[in-house]
């Protein structure tokens, strides 16, 4: 099983993953972010290293995998070919508004090697909505058909809770039908 939690800078996604490893703590967690604290020193070089260090640690096979990304560009499409024979793969897509994205970084510390100068986060959100609008998801479905998409608002902490429950009970009708 795979669940890959995507959505813009800021939407949720660690949270959501956390919660979710919380609940199953047996499953596999990898993050572009965890890749990038561990690989990257936010240069081009560091994050195309890292890009490939989070590639290869994707099980191709049914092992239970967190998979925390944006869900864009050249790194999704890697992700989704090498998920695409998975039989049980879920997308949790956290929709939050770009307004609610720019409070949240306000107060947020930023320890991650960003692969581009923090001063232009507000265009990589504005991207990363642009695409989404655009019908990035769309393409994914095509890629795994077997997948099951979530499209969730996540605007406020009840938000996640409802999203970390939804996930469970998934999870879990997934896991009793497999005994």
């Amino acid at each position: 099983m795979k669940i890959l939690v995507i959505g813009n800078i800021a939407s949720g996604k660690s949270t959501l993953s956390n919660s979710i490893l919380g609940l199953y703590p047996e499953f596999c967690s990898i993050s572009i972010d965890e890749m990038r604290k561990l690989h990257s020193d936010g240069s081009e070089l560091g994050e195309k290293y890292a890009k490939q260090v989070f590639i290869d640690c994707i099980s191709s096979d049914e092992t239970c995998q967190i998979i925390e990304f944006s869900g864009i560009g050249e790194l999704a499409a890697l992700t989704f070919e090498k998920i695409k024979s998975d039989s049980n793969i879920l997308i949790i897509y956290l929709r939050v508004p770009e307004e609610i994205i720019n409070l949240r970084l306000q107060n947020r510390c930023w320890d991650t090697p960003f692969p581009l100068p923090l001063e232009n986060l507000p265009t990589a959100i504005k991207h990363t909505s642009s695409e989404f609008s655009r019908g990035v998801i769309e393409s994914h479905l095509k890629m795994c058909p077997q997948s099951v998409l979530l499209s969730l608002k996540n605007e406020t902490n009840a938000d996640i809770q409802v999203i970390t429950e939804l996930c469970r009970l998934y999870i879990q009708n997934i896991m009793s039908d497999n005994l």
